[in-house]
């Protein structure tokens, strides 16, 4: 098994085009292998209910924050626009 800090790193170094050793590809590729395992086990793995309505309650509340940020977002471009015709006007009237 292939340590996971030992597997990114050798990942960035790929990655990065730095030059690898034959032994350093190897463990790559176990690596890769490796996480490929895991990932196919833990997609297959059936969700408890439970968890399920944990994933759904956090989208609902990442989805509220996202209404609110962009409401933010929007009512300070408002102001901002307000504020640069004022300055304009300013400008034009010295």
């Amino acid at each position: 098994m292939i340590d996971n800090e030992l597997g990114q790193q050798l990942h960035d170094k790929k990655t990065r085009k730095f030059s690898m050793t034959p032994e350093e590809l190897g463990l790559l590729d176990a690596w890769y292998e490796q996480q490929d395992a895991w990932e196919a086990s833990y997609l297959l793995k059936p969700m408890a209910h439970n968890e399920l309505v944990g994933l759904k309650n956090q989208i609902a509340v990442t989805m509220a924050r996202i209404t609110v940020v962009s409401q933010h977002i929007r009512q300070l471009t408002q102001e901002n626009e307000a504020i640069r015709r004022e300055i304009m006007s300013l400008r034009g009237s010295a």
